[in-house]
């Protein structure tokens, strides 16, 4: 019974993982893809996983950086962090 339960839950992250990528593309892809009954062309997975993880980091360190109160260090954080 865990075995089942383990492949379930593996399963609907999958579809979850799947499904967030999926909308973050369309959503980068812009107007095209709020044509109805258009085939929308999306990047390959890999790409996708990579442009996502990029954004993310990128908000996080965002948050992380406007909590600082001194604009010059502020200044500083962002030239090096978000530079990578």
């Amino acid at each position: 019974m865990l075995a089942r339960q383990g492949i379930v839950r593996h399963l609907h992250l999958s579809a979850l993982a799947h499904l967030t990528l999926t909308r973050h593309s369309l959503t980068a892809v812009g107007a095209k893809a709020k044509q109805p009954h258009k085939d929308v062309l999306l990047p390959k997975f890999q790409t996708r996983l990579a442009t996502l993880r990029a954004v993310i980091r990128r908000h996080q360190t965002e948050r992380i950086i406007e909590r600082i109160k001194h604009p010059k260090l502020r200044q500083r954080l962002r030239q090096l962090l978000l530079a990578v």
